[in-house]
């Protein structure tokens, strides 16, 4: 069985400091971060298309969007104050 695994990620273990391989990890950090935004971009466009295409045929009522809408954004919103708090329980951690 393998040991465990304190870090994960980005991150180098704790007893090796990054020392030239920062720019490249905060480079792979900012690319899967803008990744993830433009992914984010395209499935609410295309939610979004589906629904107007949907309201034109006479298929849902307005209503139905904006509830939609709205869950999508309380989604969003737990899940940020979840990695929120994952953040402050580590910053807790190391100190």
């Amino acid at each position: 069985m393998q040991p465990h695994v304190d870090g994960h990620g980005f991150a180098p273990p704790r007893h090796r400091p990054l020392g030239r391989e920062r720019r490249t990890s905060a480079l792979a950090a900012l690319v899967i971060t803008v990744a993830l935004a433009v992914g984010t971009l395209v499935a609410a466009t295309v939610v979004s298309a589906g629904l107007a295409r949907a309201a034109a045929l006479g298929l849902t009522n307005i209503r139905d969007g904006v509830a939609i809408a709205v869950l999508a954004g309380l989604l969003f919103a737990g899940l940020a104050s979840m990695a929120a708090d994952v953040v402050e329980l580590r910053r807790r951690r190391d100190d």
